[in-house]
């Protein structure tokens, strides 16, 4: 699946305390990712990008995540786990 318009590659390099400053609606989905970093010590000195190898989640499973995050919050409906999450 190509990356939303908007989607902000390049923030990906941000650390995760400045990544979530700049796109706050990321913090639903690294919630509903499971990803710990809301508040962990290293949000301020590891990017999302090296989260997201720490976790193991792949930047397109992210990507989708992000832009089903973004649709809901125009008014669709959204999952309450999406497709490839372990329940």
């Amino acid at each position: 699946m190509p990356a939303p318009p908007d989607a902000g590659l390049a923030d990906l390099d941000l650390s995760i305390r400045d990544y979530l400053a700049r796109r706050p609606q990321a913090v639903d989905v690294l919630l509903d990712l499971r990803m710990g970093c809301l508040g962990c010590d290293f949000s301020a000195f590891d990017t999302l990008r090296q989260a997201l190898g720490a976790h193991g989640i792949p930047l397109p499973h992210y990507l989708d995540h992000l832009s089903r995050s973004a649709r809901s919050a125009l008014g669709e409906s959204r999952p309450t786990t999406f497709p490839g999450d372990d329940a």
